[in-house]
């Protein structure tokens, strides 16, 4: 399954938080904005610097991320997906940790229109 990934999806995996996707386990192809890295790698930094993980596991869990994004696909969002993607989350038809899975971005499998 392909599935567009976004950073709090990412971090939940990768700090082993509650909440994480069950169906990322069927994930073959990850795909992400281009935005993903600087995301998740200023996210941990924010963790070493206000305390909540030390030096080693700043380092191991920046190691693990570098690994982690070799298997993404990395792309350009386009307005069409951006705004679709922001227009859900306006009208509230957020659904929660689903809406991870949204359906601007099934588009990616069907290639450009």
């Amino acid at each position: 399954m392909t599935a567009y990934i976004d950073s709090s999806v990412f971090l939940r995996i990768l700090l082993n938080q509650k909440g994480c996707l069950k169906e990322f386990q069927q994930v073959t192809k990850p795909v992400a904005s281009l935005l993903l890295k600087t995301e998740v790698l200023r996210t941990i930094d924010r963790l070493r610097v206000t305390g909540k993980i030390n030096e080693d596991q700043f380092v191991t869990l920046t190691s693990q991320v570098h690994e982690s994004l070799n298997s993404v696909e990395f792309i350009r969002l386009s307005d069409s997906i951006v705004s679709s993607a922001g227009a859900s989350q306006a009208s509230g038809q957020n659904r929660g940790r689903d809406a991870k899975f949204h359906e601007p971005c099934s588009r990616l499998d069907r290639g450009p229109r």
